[in-house]
């Protein structure tokens, strides 16, 4: 039996010469909320509430200036909805799309950023995938949050035997899953645990780069938030790169926890003599 520590190797050995690909991918099913690890899209929201943007347009004294901010508030929102919108439509077939890139990846097959788009043939699976394992575990979260963790866990596998099978039903791909999961959840938990470290890693900096800059504005006020800016957007740019390294490294670890899972031996009966 393997433990993380072999799924994460197996994932660097299969990313040698494939980073560039492999995170370029995640990236754009990032955007397109097609990543098999997370099951949902979540949207950040505002922390100015819905009742304070009327207060702050009236505190404007130029009507001109307020028509304009309005305006732009109606214009982003309306984006935003048209954007959620459109990724509930489409990430169903973009997960299965990265579930298969990422198969690709771990067999040492050819994995080409065009994968992330070869499942739209089956839009319907893939869009019945999202909704039926959405609605599950909102469902079971509603008895309370662990219920519904299990269930993620439980569902887990569901983007890469659809992949494989597209011939299953949507519901046919999550009973399969929950029956490969059995056992095994604890296991997939472990994996994506184990990723922690990395990401407590990239944390670290702002650390220094707080006390280098209060260090500076002990010196000059101006020097000092001067660096600051500077250091943390430098923090901000290692910071995306570095997380969507460590998400396209434990993705490829996540597929390489299915196939091994997912492998049933052949039963081969004995020749009579």
């Amino acid at each position: 039996m393997k433990y993380s520590a072999d799924f994460k190797q197996i994932a660097l050995d299969a990313l040698k010469s494939k980073w560039l690909i492999a995170t370029l991918t995640h990236f754009v099913a990032s955007l397109l909320g097609g990543t098999v690890i997370t099951t949902s899209t979540n949207i950040v929201s505002s922390n100015i509430d819905s009742d304070s943007l009327p207060a702050i347009i009236s505190s404007i004294e130029s009507e001109e200036t307020s028509a304009i901010i309005l305006l732009f508030m109606i214009v982003a929102s309306l984006i935003v909805l048209l954007y959620c919108i459109a990724i509930f439509i489409i990430s169903g077939p973009v997960r299965l799309g990265y579930a298969q890139f990422n198969l690709n990846l771990i067999d040492k097959n050819t994995p080409r950023f065009t994968d992330l788009f070869s499942k739209f043939k089956h839009f319907g699976s893939g869009f019945c995938m999202n909704f039926l394992t959405g609605l599950y575990i909102s469902l079971w979260s509603l008895l309370f949050i662990i219920p519904g963790i299990i269930k993620t866990y439980s569902y887990a596998m569901t983007p890469y035997i659809l992949a494989e099978n597209p011939e299953l039903t949507a519901n046919e791909a999550i009973t399969k899953s929950r029956q490969i999961m059995n056992g095994n959840k604890w296991r997939l938990f472990c994996l994506h645990f184990s990723f922690i470290g990395w990401h407590f890693l990239l944390a670290l900096p702002i650390i220094l780069i707080v006390l280098f800059g209060l260090l500076l504005m002990a010196i000059s006020e101006v020097l000092g938030a001067f660096a600051f800016i500077v250091l943390s957007l430098l923090y901000l740019a290692f910071l995306f790169v570095g997380t969507l390294a460590i998400n396209t490294y434990q993705e490829a670890a996540n597929a390489a926890f299915y196939r091994e899972v997912s492998y049933v031996p052949v039963y081969v009966p004995r020749e009579l003599d």
